[in-house]
């Protein structure tokens, strides 16, 4: 049985390969022959077309998914770029919106100073900052900070070469003389809670308050000149057995916002 399967094998390939001696030979009979030989060169050269052509398909499909890479990272190199570039800019046009203020601040006041940048901020944010102007550029401590056309930031407290702390109005340490505008021009003290509202303590009983009014630095004590915002009355306490009201300050500007600020000169 295994040698009749291996005599069917043997057989089977010596035909197979009888009928490929049989097909060469016959192409090359028909090749001989001038207008089957002609017609027999088309059919190659078409082959060969269409070789060359799936091959330079293949090729070009392949160095296309490298170019398409190559692409595609310089497109995120030049985005990451742009993004940066319109980062600096908008970062510009925010410094420049800040500085316009305190220049129109300075050009309508009768108060002199220097501007200065934001370098650091303490945790939490309310509490005090660095700034980038010390006492080379003639800062000194107990300057007033303001940011805006003219609102009180805080008080330099300590002074370097190039740098300088600034304490906020918002810490629990920071104490500022100020004033109600109103008719009876209102003395009292502001005090920082760590928060975004104040509280303005010593103000008489009778005297006049009311939601909305404007709290300014009234000047009359330490180095801050007088009139500079603080903010405005949101509620007024009083207590039967206080010998003084209490008023809530909410200042006009979030100061987290700010980069650039105004050194005031000092008035002693």
């Amino acid at each position: 049985m295994l040698r009749q399967s291996r005599i069917t094998k043997t057989g089977y390939g010596l035909r197979t390969a009888g009928i490929f001696v049989a097909i060469v030979l016959s192409y090359l009979v028909l090749r001989a022959i001038p207008p089957v030989g002609r017609v027999l060169a088309r059919v190659e050269h078409g082959f060969v077309v269409i070789g060359t052509s799936v091959g330079g398909l293949i090729s070009r499909i392949t160095s296309s998914e490298v170019s398409a890479n190559s692409k595609l990272n310089v497109c995120t190199t030049q985005l990451a770029s742009t993004t940066k570039q319109v980062a600096d800019l908008s970062d510009q046009a925010k410094s420049i919106t800040e500085l316009e203020a305190m220049v129109g601040y300075l050009n309508e006041s009768h108060v002199t100073g220097v501007a200065a940048r934001i370098v650091t901020r303490s945790l939490p944010e309310t509490s005090e900052l660095t700034i980038d102007k010390g006492s080379s550029d003639g800062v000194v401590s107990g300057s007033a900070v303001t940011i805006a056309d003219g609102h009180l930031l805080g008080v330099v407290t300590e002074v370097a070469s190039g740098s300088a702390q600034v304490r906020l109005v918002h810490s629990q340490a920071s104490s500022i003389p100020a004033m109600i505008v109103n008719s009876d021009r209102t003395i009292g003290l502001v005090e920082g809670q760590d928060g975004t509202i104040l509280r303005m303590q010593y103000i008489p009983l009778d005297a006049n308050v009311h939601e909305g009014d404007v709290v300014v630095t009234s000047g009359l004590a330490g180095g801050l000149p007088a009139n500079i915002v603080i903010g405005l009355v949101t509620s007024v306490i009083s207590e039967e057995t206080a010998p003084f009201l209490q008023a809530l300050i909410e200042p006009l500007y979030d100061d987290r916002i700010w980069t650039n600020v105004l050194v005031l000169s000092p008035t002693f």
